[in-house]
């Protein structure tokens, strides 16, 4: 989806059902015991910092521009989080329970900040909650499937206010729908035997998802109660696995925009991106047409207020700026499925994959992704001139990836993924970051799970109060077997 939307710390856990991502197999098994109030993990806060950035455009297809990110000094958040039960004021002005308002520039009882201001997001929130802090935490582990993971591939906020995820199960596709609090608004839906890949809304409130499907990129209009209006498929000739949709949107005028990759072959073919009515007929199409061995993947797709649309994919193999390599692939299309400008990021290393596009109010591309072993966030006005590239490599200089993104309404860029941590004794960490507008860090956090294993964030979105909701995986290696847990989290902004 993407991730236009007006749409650290701590452990916690929930009663959890099970997921896929597009970009990374999960494995490990859904056993859960039902219970709640388990803990999820540990979480690693960072101080507001700051970041490199460059500001050169391209001078023709193919731009080059990198930057490196200063990190940002690490420290233990002791915050106790709270549960879905519980949910944090975020209203400007407010009073605390001390009857001090907050605001006045003095840290008073029951405040964890007061930096004076009403501005959300630079640390200290108007509300005098430090940015990032969690809200609340919530985790779906499948207990009937013993030996299958589990795990998000999207999130969203629909125009009520409804937060809704999908996922997977043991079972099949996931679809989750929570109250900005936390409470689940309706039983979630499972799926049998699809593989969910991304969502967003029609504005009426029906779901568009996108799914993987051999046969080629394959969309659905769905109600949030799981009852199908719709599906479709643009068809592969090929009819070989690697096919699928991959992202989606829906524009302003509810149709919907997919990309995904129409296979020559199992490792992939040519990236596909075209146009669905809302009744489900196709529209406008665009192939970049591959010669093998070379192969393209559609990753994402994002679509701005004025119509214009943003597709974004990796490409592999011989030919590329990077022989054998992988190199990034960005497009943008006007209402119509015009080209107005194509762009390509080569990594010298040759290692380069596409998490994530999104599109700010200004119409600002924002993509995601990983560049060697870097996660890389980067910038390009609508004209397609890059405003500026920043880079995440974590204190231990180990593999991270970059998977996730959205825009708020201010303009702000959140970004994640995961980061290694082999030098505490961990693996992968779940990364979440926030940049402002100009590439600035503003705060990032990270979390751990209990057993000190494999976990991610996938995708993320913000609601018009500039909430953020992260959805990903747990995993959990103490369970007989190991499990993964889908994993939902709402942070303050």
């Amino acid at each position: 989806m993407t991730r236009f939307s007006f749409r650290s710390s701590l452990p916690l856990v929930v009663g959890f059902a099970a997921c896929y991502s597009p970009n990374e197999p999960i494995g490990g098994d859904g056993t859960d015991d039902g219970s709640t109030g388990a803990t999820i993990g540990t979480e690693t806060s960072n101080t507001v910092g700051s970041a490199t950035v460059a500001t050169t455009a391209p001078t023709n297809t193919t731009d080059v521009t990198s930057a490196t990110e200063t990190d940002a000094t690490d420290a233990t958040d002791a915050t106790q989080g709270t549960d879905a039960t519980d949910s944090v004021d975020t209203s400007a002005g407010s009073t605390d329970e001390g009857g001090a308002l907050c605001g006045n520039a003095q840290m008073d009882d029951g405040e964890a900040c007061d930096d004076g201001d009403e501005i959300n997001g630079n640390g200290c929130n108007n509300d005098c909650v430090e940015s990032g802090t969690v809200l609340w935490d919530l985790g779906y582990g499948d207990s009937e499937d013993p030996g299958t993971g589990a795990g998000a591939t999207d999130i969203g906020v629909n125009v009520d206010g409804v937060v809704v995820v999908t996922g997977a199960t043991g079972s099949g596709g996931w679809i989750g729908t929570f109250t900005v609090d936390g409470m689940e608004v309706e039983q979630p839906v499972v799926l049998p035997g699809v593989q969910l890949s991304a969502l967003d809304f029609f504005s009426g409130g029906d779901l568009a998802i996108g799914y993987f499907d051999a046969m080629g990129v394959s969309v659905r209009r769905m109600t949030t109660a799981g009852d199908i209006v719709w599906s479709t498929t643009a068809l592969d000739t090929g009819g070989v696995l690697g096919s699928g949709g991959r992202g989606i949107d829906v524009d302003e005028d509810d149709n919907i925009v997919a990309v995904g990759a129409i296979s020559e072959s199992i490792y992939g073919g040519d990236i596909w991106t075209g146009e669905f009515d809302d009744a489900g007929f196709q529209g406008w199409s665009d192939v970049l047409d591959n010669v093998q061995p070379v192969a393209g993947f559609g990753r994402d797709v994002a679509c701005a207020p004025d119509g214009e649309c943003v597709a974004a994919g990796r490409i592999d193999g011989n030919g590329g700026p990077t022989a054998g390599g992988h190199y990034g692939w960005f497009r943008r299309f006007s209402p119509a499925g015009v080209t107005i400008w194509t762009r390509t990021f080569d990594e010298p290393s040759g290692s380069f994959d596409v998490g994530c596009v999104a599109v700010d109010v200004a119409g600002n591309a924002l993509v995601i992704g990983t560049a060697a072993s870097d996660i890389w966030v980067r910038k390009y006005e609508p004209g397609g001139d890059v405003e500026w590239t920043v880079t995440y490599d974590d204190p231990n200089s180990d593999d991270d990836w970059g998977d996730g993104c959205a825009a708020d309404p201010d303009g702000n860029v959140i970004a994640v993924g995961w980061e290694m941590r082999d030098d505490l004794a961990q693996q992968r960490n779940a990364w979440i970051a926030k940049y402002d507008g100009e590439g600035t860090l503003l705060w990032m956090t990270t979390h751990n799970g209990v057993d000190n294993v494999d976990d991610a964030a996938v995708a993320v979105a913000t609601d018009d109060a500039g909430r953020i909701y992260v959805a990903g995986r747990v995993d959990y290696d103490n369970l007989d077997g190991g499990a993964v847990k889908l994993w939902i989290r709402a942070l303050a902004p």
